[in-house]
């Protein structure tokens, strides 16, 4: 893999930065801590990674990048003679190879298919290609964390994480195997007692048999006893018919004697009033004479009353005809004061058309100057509130564009105060170290001695940090200010809101005060003027109404005096024709010679004959039923005589089955014995096939007890195959970590005594690494521990066994180790020291076609064919690309 060229947009720190590195040999980066060299280098990571998982990952964005620009990172390289691009941001991911797309979206996708590219994930890829200063430490420090960070680089604490892992498996299993162990029942406890309970249920079986014969032969006895009973009830009710029909044939009897008997007496009364009609037909012979002689008379009587009631209604007639004319001469003639009160009532009828003709228009004009009023008021109010809007809006013009640009201007003074805050807190610490160690120790970061700088180094330290705290406090004052400032910017924007929203719904509305007051004064007198003008009207038709209905109220008054005169002329008139037609009655009747007590005599006869009539008449009827009585007779006299017939036939025969009548209780108490039997033969049954269905349970439980038995001796089974399993697993792992440490540490050894000899020129050409990663230096044909050479030949030969670690994992993984990056790896050397070192370095260009080296040195950068200076501009970092 090789390096084309970076291209980093509004990413962390940098807002813009474009490298080439098609460059072969030492590629130098340099820049004081914090500037942004280590954002360089995760650029690279995060082009070709992503941010990887997890919350805590820091995000690509750069603080204060203005809305809507991009944030991305371009990475072009050259992998196997493919010329390979990458182009990833938070809304875009990219693949391109020789100018075919691979991928145009998804970021895990585009991760996915960089991985496949390059043959290694992001973890392998870091420890392959990156030398960090936090390895080489480690590596110097000796002891455990040498070795853990060996294991780390070379994987092998991922076997380790993986045993720990089988081990915490395999003792979980123990405790699930141990309390399984103590579940499991036994099988054989269990299979005995499933015999028991089968042997048990077995032995009830014929007891159940011989309760159900019992209950069958019960059953069969109640059935003959159902049966008698039957027989015994259809017996009963045959004696119970012939006693019902013997009983029907005595009532049969009796009522037929009874019909004869009333037959009998019917003739003999129908020959009696045959005797009684022939005595009286010749007194109701006389009743038609008679009757004639009575109406006759009656008429005379009825002329002679008739006379004499018309001569007493002559006489009421004359009275009350001379009592109608006193009353009509005593009455005036209401027609004259009729015919005024009308004309007056038609006068005002037409006057109060008028005037509610008059009102009607008024009313109608009443509602448009009423509207005309309102809207001269509206506009006056409208006018005013526009007015008080445009004066609001305009001592809010400009406020949205202030308050945005205060926005912007605290974002920025947070994200200084942030930065600041960072670089407070480095320099606090490396000043704490200067302050604390003394003159003669040497430098945390760069590992070189201060020497005579020391006080130098302290005054610039503490120059710097009171500059931090001096900034700090004009960007806390300059914040409180602003943020005090924007407290009220809320309301004041929620004014402006509601002032243009105001004038927008008010629409064009003029002004010119004065003119709507004006125009609104008028319309309110015009208004007050027609109110005066309906008022009177309004009094007027009062008026009038009383008016017509006083008038209707006399007309009303006098119409009822002229019908009562009219009423009594007609009444008059009236008694005068009764009294002609009186008159004309009384001389049409003459007077006869009518005798009431002749009268009386007939009338007295005409009742005699009358009653001889009527009862003659009654007793026809029933004289004339005599033949039909005899016939009847004769028929009753042979129906009674064929009903004793019957009735002597019957109740002997029912009187002989009398007895049957009682064998149904006797059927009945038989049955009822048997019935009994066959209860308690049904309950034996039933209490013998519960206790075989017990025993049938106490059976099924036992066998599930047994298949649960045997099916926890299976889970156990399985669970002990498990854990024997993991046990395996564990032990795979253990010879999987040493077969690992086996085969790399001859690679590591191999691959570090080369790059000691080539970067010593020979001086140093064999080394062993031991069994806890302590490296040791053959000199002179002796094995030496690191601790006899200098600080210097140290740090070289940890870095030499780092580089070789990288050729050995890019080596596993199937990839040409053309390039590494080495960050701070200069650590303690002397500036003698990293010439040598680079001079060595050198000679690995061979090895590696790009060598990318970090420091916050710059004496380096002579010895570079590519030289990158990294420096922070304001907050912002910026990358300078130069070449020796």
């Amino acid at each position: 893999m090789k390096l084309v060229s970076l291209r980093l947009e509004n990413f962390r720190a940098f807002e813009h930065c474009e490298l080439e590195l098609h460059s072969d040999g030492l590629i130098g980066v340099s820049g004081p801590n914090g500037a942004g060299k280590s954002t360089l280098l995760d650029a690279i990571n995060y082009a070709l990674f992503g941010l990887g998982r997890g919350s805590r990952k820091r995000r690509p964005e750069r603080d204060g990048m203005p809305a809507g620009a991009k944030c991305e990172v371009k990475l072009e390289f050259i992998l196997d003679d493919h010329s390979c691009v990458v182009v990833r941001g938070p809304k875009k991911a990219r693949l391109t190879v020789d100018g075919e797309d691979w991928l145009r979206d998804g970021q895990e996708e585009l991760t996915r298919r960089v991985t496949e590219l390059l043959g290694v994930g992001q973890l392998n890829f870091g420890m392959t290609f990156y030398a960090r200063q936090r390895e080489l430490q480690a590596l110097q420090e000796g002891g455990k964390r040498k070795l853990e960070q060996l294991e780390t680089l070379l994987g092998i604490d991922r076997i380790r994480n993986a045993r720990t892992l089988a081990h915490d498996a395999e003792t979980t299993q123990e405790k699930v195997v141990r309390a399984l162990a103590t579940q499991v029942p036994s099988v054989a406890d269990a299979e005995a007692k499933l015999r028991r309970a089968e042997e048990e249920a077995q032995r009830l079986a014929p007891s159940v048999e011989s309760a159900r014969e019992a209950r069958d032969e019960a059953a069969a006895l109640r059935e003959k006893a159902r049966t008698a009973l039957t027989e015994a009830r259809e017996r009963a009710e045959e004696a119970l018919a012939l006693e019902g029909k013997a009983a029907v044939a005595a009532s049969e009897l009796a009522a037929a004697t009874e019909r004869e008997s009333m037959t009998r007496e019917s003739m003999m009364a129908a020959k009696a009033a045959a005797t009684e009609l022939q005595a009286l037909e010749p007194a109701a012979a006389k009743a038609g004479e008679l009757r004639a002689q009575d109406r006759a008379l009656e008429l005379e009587g009825q002329a002679a009353a008739q006379a004499a009631g018309l001569r007493e209604q002559r006489h009421e007639a004359q009275l009350a005809a001379v009592a109608v004319g006193d009353a009509l001469a005593a009455t005036a003639d209401p027609a004259p004061r009729l015919a005024g009160a009308d004309g007056e009532l038609t006068e005002a009828r037409s006057e109060l058309e008028r005037v509610t003709s008059e009102m009607l228009e008024l009313s109608s004009l009443q509602e448009t100057l009423r509207a005309a009023a309102a809207d001269a008021a509206a506009a006056v109010t409208n006018g005013r509130r526009a007015l008080a809007v445009h004066e609001e809006l305009a001592r809010l013009a400009g406020l949205r564009e202030a308050v945005e640009n205060r926005a912007l201007e605290i974002a920025a003074l947070e994200a200084e105060a942030a930065q600041l805050v960072a670089h407070v807190t480095e320099e606090s610490e490396h000043y704490e170290h200067v302050k604390r160690d003394g003159r003669n120790a040497t430098c945390p970061r760069c590992k070189a001695p201060y020497g005579d700088r020391y006080e130098t180094i302290v005054e610039e330290f503490e120059e710097s940090l009171a500059g931090f705290s001096k900034r700090q406090r004009e960007i806390a004052d300059e914040l409180e200010r602003l943020r005090k400032a924007r407290k009220g910017d809320a309301a004041k924007l929620e004014r402006l809101a509601s002032a243009e929203a105001e004038r927008k719904a008010l629409g064009e509305v003029t002004t010119d005060i004065a003119a709507l007051d004006a125009a609104a004064a008028g319309a309110e007198e015009a208004r007050g003027q027609h109110v005066k003008d309906s008022e009177r009207l309004t009094k007027r038709r009062g008026d009038l109404t009383e008016t017509i209905a006083a008038l209707d109220r006399e007309l009303s008054g006098l119409r009822q005096e002229l019908a009562t005169r009219e009423q009594l002329a007609a009444h008059q008139r009236e008694a005068e024709r009764g009294l002609e037609l009186f008159e004309k009655q009384l001389t049409e009747l003459s007077p006869n010679g009518y005798d009431a007590d002749a009268h009386e005599a007939v009338r007295r006869a005409l009742a005699r004959a009358t009653s001889a009539e009527t009862h003659c008449a009654e007793l026809r009827p029933q004289v004339a039923q005599i033949e039909l009585l005899e016939t009847r007779l004769a028929r009753e006299e042979q129906l009674s005589a064929a009903a004793r017939t019957a009735h002597e036939d019957l109740a002997p025969a029912a009187a002989k089955r009398a007895a049957d009548k009682a064998a149904p209780e006797e059927a009945e108490t038989a049955y009822d014995v048997t019935v009994l039997a066959h209860a308690q033969a049904d309950e034996a049954l039933h209490d013998a096939e519960q206790q075989a269905i017990a025993e049938s349970n106490a059976v099924a439980q036992a066998r599930a007890e047994l298949e649960a038995a045997q099916r926890l001796k299976g889970q156990l089974d399985t669970e002990r195959e498990e854990l024997s399993m993991r046990r395996v697993v564990k032990t795979v792992l253990d010879n999987y970590r040493t077969a690992v440490q086996q085969e790399a540490v001859p690679s590591l050894e191999q691959e570090t005594a080369e790059f000691l000899r080539r970067t010593t020129r020979g001086r140093y050409s064999d080394v062993q690494i031991s069994a806890d990663g302590e490296l040791q230096i053959n000199d002179m044909g002796t094995p030496y521990e690191l601790e006899r050479f200098s600080g210097g030949e140290q740090d070289l030969a940890n870095l030499c066994m780092r580089i070789a670690l990288s050729k050995v994992l890019a080596r596993r993984s199937g990839m040409d180790a053309r390039f590494i990056i080495l960050d701070e790896v200069f650590g303690s050397q002397d500036a003698d020291r990293r010439r040598a070192l680079l001079e060595a370095l050198r000679e690995l260009d061979q090895e590696f076609g790009q060598v990318l080296i970090v420091s916050h040195f710059d004496d380096f950068m002579e010895h570079c064919g590519l030289q990158i200076t990294v420096k922070s501009d304001n907050g912002r970092s910026v990358a300078e690309l130069a070449t020796a």
